[in-house]
C-alpha cells in the first residue's frame, strides 16, 4: 500500500489513477471484467498468483517499470518494478543438506516455471484445494514433465 501511494505521488499519477485499496480481492473482480470488456486496467500483483494465469503477463498484460536502477528492485532482465522482489526458496536445515546430499542438490536443480506453479494456484481458486487435490496437481506436474523430473533426479543423484 505505502509503496503504491508513493508511486501515484512520485509520478503524478493521482488525476488519471484512482487507488482501490479497500478489498483487494474486490479490486480484482473488477479488472477482470474491465479487461475482458476491453477497457483499460491498472492493478499490483505478485507472482506466484493465481491471477497471472488468467491476465497472463506478455500476453492480456505488462508489467509496468519505474525509472533508476536498484538492486533490490530489478527483474533478472534489469527491468525496475518499483518493489522489492522476494524469492521463494527451499529452507532445509544444514544439518539436514549435509546428511543428505541427494536432497540438496534436488533443491538446487528443482525450479517449476511461474506460469506452471500461476496455474496450480488457479486450480486451487477454482475449487481444487484440498491435500488430495494438490498432490494430484504435483503428480499430474511430474508426468506432463516427465523429462525435466528425470533430469532433476539425475542430476541430484549425481551428488551421492
Amino acid at each position: 500500500h505505502a509503496a503504491i501511494e508513493a508511486h501515484l505521488d512520485a509520478y503524478d499519477l493521482r488525476e488519471t489513477v484512482e487507488h482501490e485499496s479497500e478489498n483487494y480481492f474486490a479490486s480484482i473482480e473488477q479488472v477482470m471484467v474491465r479487461q475482458a470488456q476491453g477497457q483499460p486496467v491498472l492493478y499490483y500483483t505478485w507472482t506466484p498468483f493465481w491471477l497471472s494465469s488468467v491476465l497472463v503477463p506478455d500476453e492480456d498484460v505488462v508489467w509496468l517499470t519505474v525509472p533508476g536502477e536498484t538492486t533490490a528492485t530489478n527483474l533478472v532482465d534489469g527491468q525496475n518494478l518499483g518493489f522489492d522482489i522476494n524469492q521463494i526458496e527451499i529452507l532445509a536445515s544444514p544439518e539436514f543438506l549435509a546428511e543428505n546430499p541427494t536432497v540438496a542438490r534436488f533443491f538446487e536443480v528443482a525450479k517449476v516455471p511461474i506460469g506452471d506453479v500461476n496455474r496450480q494456484n488457479q486450480r486451487m481458486r477454482n475449487g481444487e484445494n484440498t491435500p488430495q487435490d494438490i498432490r494430484h496437481h504435483a503428480e499430474t506436474w511430474v508426468a506432463d514433465n516427465q523429462g525435466v523430473f528425470d533430469d532433476w533426479l539425475a542430476e541430484a543423484r549425481s551428488a551421492r
